[in-house]
């Protein structure tokens, strides 16, 4: 439908209605508090990766301003924690206390990620069983589907359909 006029609420709340009045209009079912309960482990989780991403750049970042370069990616990221706490590095004594407090709060966002990840582990998202999604078939457990390698967006959609 083409918006006829300027952009007002009534103009918006008459094409609400004439759009649910049509046949071919399909609803979203309301989710139940126990899926909102599910997807939030999993939007959390996400936060929380993020910002260790974060913080893993920002180290990283630091570190190159001292002539430290190391690879980007998380796996690198005990190698950026190693060259910090060296007692040997040549980094200015001023700039080891406030890397290290980027080191903490990698520390702390690796303990809540693992949390969380024993939280999906253990909650009832992962009951064994055979699922169909998008032409696929999954058979066993989600969490040795997240485990062996499965995407997590696909192993979201699984356990919150």
């Amino acid at each position: 439908m083409a918006p006829v006029g300027p952009r007002k609420p009534t103009n918006d709340a008459e094409a609400i209605c004439e759009a649910a009045q049509r046949p071919t209009m399909r609803f979203v079912p309301v989710k139940s508090e126990e899926t909102q309960g599910a997807a939030m482990v999993f939007r959390v989780r996400e936060l929380l990766i993020r910002q260790r991403t974060q913080a893993i750049n920002a180290l990283r970042g630091h570190l190159t301003e001292f002539g430290q370069i190391v690879p980007q990616g998380a796996a690198n990221a005990s190698k950026l924690i190693a060259i910090v706490e060296d007692p040997e590095c040549d980094l200015p004594a001023d700039a080891i206390p406030t890397l290290k407090v980027l080191i903490a709060a990698l520390a702390q966002l690796a303990a809540e990620i693992g949390k969380l990840d024993t939280e999906i582990a253990v909650s009832g998202l992962w009951a064994p069983r055979a699922v169909q999604r998008d032409g696929l078939r999954f058979q066993g457990s989600r969490l040795s589907m997240l485990l062996c390698g499965w995407p997590l967006a696909i192993a979201v959609r699984v356990a919150l359909r």
